[in-house]
């Protein structure tokens, strides 16, 4: 197999904070798809064809991503507390903890229309 040409590079716009682990690449492979942490996208270009405009990404979006991602947080440390909480009122403190995180949440989603991924909200599975 061999590499194809890099026949078109498109620069867009962003503003906020990135974070990035380091690889070799550069890039992930997950179940097949491959994934940066980040927003970009890889597209094909074939010559011949006309070239779409960059998709410019909302800062509303991405800060209301990022006001989720805190709430989702406060509910995993909810849940950390519920597991070492050995007495009744502590254990009920964490349960009113996380019910409120996601009180938060689903007033967040509503409000905002950014989607919820539950799975993120449980401890050692989040990413």
């Amino acid at each position: 197999m061999e590499p194809d040409k890099v026949v078109n590079v498109v620069f867009g716009q962003f503003t906020g904070q990135a974070y990035d682990f380091q690889t070799v690449s550069g890039a992930y492979a997950a179940n097949g798809i491959v994934l940066h942490n980040c927003r970009h996208t890889i597209k094909v270009d074939l010559p011949g064809q006309s070239i779409p405009d960059p998709d410019l990404i909302d800062p509303g979006d991405y800060e209301a991503s990022q006001e989720l991602r805190r709430f989702e947080r406060e509910v995993r440390a909810g849940k950390r507390k519920l597991a070492a909480a050995v007495t009744p009122e502590a254990q009920a403190k964490a349960r009113r903890e996380i019910r409120g995180a996601q009180a938060r949440i689903r007033a967040h989603v509503a409000e905002t229309g950014v989607p919820r991924n539950r799975y993120r909200e449980q401890v050692g599975v989040a990413l």
